[in-house]
């Protein structure tokens, strides 16, 4: 197994649910991947305990919130449960402004590997092992962490959960007046912006609007809504519980929403989007997001009267040209993989890539032998003890080959990774200790070599691979890393895929 993860989030009326719906993006990658995921805090709304339930996490309900002290006495009794020696080392993720460094370093004290998910940058030390900012800005923020952490920052660690996926990079063609508009105001929605958008569209004057308004799972305006869209003058829909994030959103021309962390799902799937400042930990996003041209920011929601509110409602309807490059740019910043990149990075930790040597041999030759590692090869028949030792003595002298063993951090084999080097290119074949199949870890390794082979070949723009048709397993794990399918050729009259990774899409 892949180890543990557990995600201290916590989600009720007053903050929201955005802190524990990111965090699910993480825990449907680490289950994914074979591995066990606990949520534990004060997770009211019971549609998001569904939710987490349904993903097949475990869930503690904590009997106090930090800065109650009963928090941490549960925190610390849950890492003497989880961090038995029976138990595979996993993580512990914080994600809440509450957290301090105070609470941080409790967590670390109490033998945590701890993930800090962070949007502000506001505290004057952070301890942990890995830090998240998803944020446009992130990467302008000095964080004081511990020399060898993990810092994964900007809008590529974006952490979305499996729907947006399917539309991530896909170009969108928009209607150039724009009738379908989707209305998301967070989980919360403490002052009934909906409410505010729903009215200002209504007296917008445009024909033929079609608008779907989502109303989170710790909305107390429910009631409010129902009634204020009985008397609406287009066809609305007050859309909860949503399971489908992704299918909605694009299912829109545009979307007005909170300038929030739903900003980078409307971005993923390329729906053109005005925002509103409701809370003051958004508003450098949104400063940030008008920047880059990815959406337009109309300001603090209680800043503009219902009029203005309106006519920019409408213009913004109007303008589809405005529109389509919004959508183009937000497919770029964003590709819906930011998940899967965080787990690969935690994951990666636990591992160490040596020089092979000749004492390897033997291991080598092992798990070049085994019946799967020889069914999925080109050349399927039993090598013997006097060939491999010919192919490693020549493979150890080659100026243009890397081969690298790789060892999990408690000593374990883990693999074996050749690179051939060309032109401004390398070829990667990879194989994993038998022992450790099946467990999501293929991925890692391939993602971490090729990480040290861009690093420390400057010249390689290009990895390479080829692989069986037939070999499924190899062709996920190549993908979950970020290779591409190139086409079909064939290797010593055997079919095969061709992948590739470019050097920018990998960084």
């Amino acid at each position: 197994m892949i180890g543990r993860l557990v995600i201290r989030a916590d989600a009720d009326g007053v903050m929201g649910t955005g802190h524990v719906m990111r965090c699910l993006a993480l825990a449907e990658v680490w289950r994914d991947r074979g591995g066990e995921v606990l949520f534990a805090g004060r997770i009211e709304p019971e549609a998001l305990r569904r939710r987490i339930e349904l993903e097949g996490a475990g869930l503690v309900d904590l009997a106090g919130r930090y800065p109650d002290p009963a928090d941490l006495v549960s925190m610390h009794r849950l890492a003497v449960e989880q961090l038995c020696q029976h138990a595979p080392l996993g993580w512990l993720v914080l994600d809440g402004y509450h957290f301090d460094a105070v609470y941080q370093q409790a967590m670390r004290e109490a033998g945590w590997q701890l993930l800090a998910i962070d949007d502000l940058g506001q505290l004057a030390d952070y301890h942990c092992d890995a830090l998240i900012n998803q944020n446009l800005y992130a990467p302008n923020i000095s964080y004081n962490c511990p020399p060898e952490a993990t810092m994964m920052l900007g809008p590529c660690y974006a952490l979305l959960r499996r729907e947006f996926c399917k539309f991530g990079g896909k170009e969108r063609f928009l209607p150039p007046i724009a009738r379908r508009v989707l209305v998301t105001m967070g989980g919360a929605d403490q002052h009934n912006v909906t409410g505010r958008v729903l009215s200002a569209l209504a007296a917008s004057g445009i024909d033929g609007l079609e608008v779907k308004a989502v109303v989170g799972a710790a909305n107390p305006y429910a009631g409010v809504l129902a009634e204020l869209v009985a008397g609406l003058p287009f066809r609305c829909e007050l859309a909860r519980d949503v399971v489908d994030m992704a299918t909605l959103m694009h299912w829109a021309d545009v979307a007005v929403t909170a300038a929030g962390t739903t900003t980078y799902e409307l971005a993923c799937v390329g729906t053109p989007f005005v925002a509103l400042i409701t809370a003051g930990n958004q508003e450098e996003n949104a400063n940030q997001l008008a920047r880059q041209g990815v959406a337009i920011v109309l300001g603090w929601y209680d800043a503009l009267g219902s009029d203005v509110l309106a006519r920019r409602l409408r213009e913004f309807l109007h303008d589809g040209v405005q529109g389509q490059a919004q959508a183009a740019m937000g497919c770029g910043l964003v590709d819906g993989r930011g998940a899967s990149r965080v787990v690969i990075a935690l994951l990666a930790r636990g591992l160490t890539l040596s020089p092979v040597r000749w004492s390897d041999k033997d291991v080598l030759l092992q798990w070049a032998n085994d019946p799967m590692t020889r069914k999925n090869s080109f050349r399927s028949e039993t090598i013997s003890s006097e060939g491999h030792e010919q192919w490693l003595v020549a493979k150890l002298a080659a100026q243009d080959c890397r081969l690298w063993r790789a060892t999990l951090s408690d000593g374990t084999p883990m693999g074996l990774v050749r690179f051939n080097l060309g032109e401004g290119m390398a070829e990667i074949s990879m194989n994993l200790s038998p022992g450790l199949r099946g467990q999501g870890l293929g991925s890692v390794l391939i993602s971490s070599a090729c990480s040290r082979l861009f690093r420390e070949e400057q010249g390689v723009g290009r990895i390479t691979a080829l692989v069986k048709t037939d070999n499924q397993a190899s062709l996920r794990s190549f993908a979950k890393s970020g290779f591409i399918v190139a086409g079909e050729t064939e290797r010593f009259g055997v079919q095969a895929v061709l992948l590739g990774l470019e050097r920018n899409q990998h960084e």
